[in-house]
């Protein structure tokens, strides 16, 4: 099990607990909003890191 210093588990409950008010105060249709972009840009970065590993993996074969 991984230890942590009380500061660090501080710092992630202060988090948790700012993140829960986030949540407790958006409306449904800005909490959508902000899960669709959130959604959108991991999607987008897997897509990119994928096209690049491919991109870099074929200039590997070539290489060879």
């Amino acid at each position: 099990m991984e230890s942590h210093s009380k500061r660090d588990m501080v710092e992630r409950l202060s988090f948790v607990r700012l993140w829960a008010n986030h949540i407790r105060v958006s409306t449904d249709a800005q909490w959508s909003r902000q899960q669709a972009v959130l959604i959108n840009s991991v999607l987008e970065s897997a897509n990119f890191d994928l096209g690049l590993y491919l991109k870099v993996k074929k200039i590997a074969q070539k290489g060879r």
